[in-house]
């Protein structure tokens, strides 16, 4: 989301900008596939790829490739363990990536569509011809797909015959390089995922450093408290705040609007409320539920919901790494949520 928000701001500010991609690596890197950057015309960066000794070739690259005005670059820099010939230095990675730099210019104007569509919850694909056995020409040549399969061919769509086309619209919603059943296309697809949600019910002093740092993590928040007199000081920290009453009817309308696959973090410290939101939020199925105190409390409060599954609920909320004070019970939090996202959404 990020990635595409920058190459918006740069077409904005008439900066033409390349997409550096990481296709594939082997053995241990810094990044792994899929992990992004942007480097504009004038060189400046968004975003890395490595501990920083890969860059300073990419953006040469990069800047090559924008004024010679060519589609793309692929570029691999291997066994990481040796001096690279190019560099000259010795970077420690032990291992091989392979990168793909994409120039942006062609398909400006598609960027747009691509964030309204992160704006609502989608994911997208681009798509890239990186080989051809028997047209070489369509080597560069890329196409966008979106979740509600609206497919396009970018720039020069003349160029892709039907039979073709109808291939790559079967491109999954997946990072990687894939071949057509002939073997003769070879496309690498990177997906582009909207913003990460997350719910958090609470809005008492501990909260604040969980919403801290879920900003940080350029995280979407949604905060519900009962209280106008404590969830008024987090008024534009967060993408939406409610106040919501103490009614079973009212709490679970208000969840009934959210994806399910949006983490919920329990914590207002109000055994009833508390209660209200975690009934709802297992009433509802939500993928991650998780709740703020020791089992003893979560088993009191399920046994206020009628509900014995505590096998579904994350409690005490947060991996356990010995937290002890607010900003280190945060850090605990996000690094479960940040696990929830990587092994769920698969990204």
């Amino acid at each position: 989301m990020e990635i595409v928000k920058r190459l918006l701001n740069e077409e904005m500010n008439n900066q033409v900008s390349v997409l550096a991609t990481i296709t594939g690596t082997k053995g241990s890197t810094y990044r792994k596939s899929g992990a992004k950057m942007v480097v504009n015309s004038s060189g400046e960066v968004f975003g890395q790829l490595s501990g920083g000794c890969i860059e300073v070739d990419l953006i040469e690259r990069s800047l090559a490739l924008i004024e010679n005005k060519h589609k793309i670059d692929m570029t691999s820099y291997l066994n990481l363990t040796q001096p690279d010939p190019i560099l000259g230095f010795d970077k420690g990675c032990k291992g091989d990536m392979h990168v793909l730099l994409l120039n942006i210019k062609r398909f400006s104007s598609e960027i747009q569509y691509i964030n309204n569509a992160l704006d609502r919850k989608e994911r997208v694909l681009l798509g890239t011809i990186i080989d051809s056995k028997t047209m070489p020409s369509l080597i560069g040549e890329s196409y966008v797909k979106y979740e509600n399969k609206e497919f396009k061919v970018l720039n020069d769509s003349l160029s892709l015959d039907p039979i073709l086309k109808e291939t790559l619209k079967e491109s999954m919603l997946n990072t990687g390089v894939y071949h057509d059943k002939n073997n003769e296309i070879t496309t690498f697809t990177q997906v582009f995922y909207p913003a990460k949600d997350i719910i958090i019910v609470g809005a008492g002093n501990d909260v604040i450093p969980v919403v801290k740092m879920a900003r940080n993590l350029s995280y979407q928040i949604t905060l519900a408290d009962f209280r106008p007199s404590l969830i008024h000081k987090f008024t534009g920290k967060c993408e939406e705040i409610n106040i919501l009453p103490r009614d079973l009817e009212e709490v679970k309308s208000f969840f009934q609007s959210k994806s399910r696959n949006i983490p919920i973090i329990i914590m207002s410290h109000d055994f009833a409320f508390d209660s209200l939101c975690l009934k709802s939020a297992m009433d509802l199925e939500f993928k991650y539920i998780g709740v703020m105190g020791p089992r003893t409390r979560l088993h009191n409060l399920l046994k206020e919901t009628n509900s014995s599954e505590k096998g579904k609920i994350h409690c005490p909320i947060g991996l356990e790494i010995g937290a002890q004070t607010p900003d280190e019970i945060a850090i605990s939090i996000l690094s479960e949520i940040i696990n929830y996202y990587s092994s769920y959404v698969g990204n």
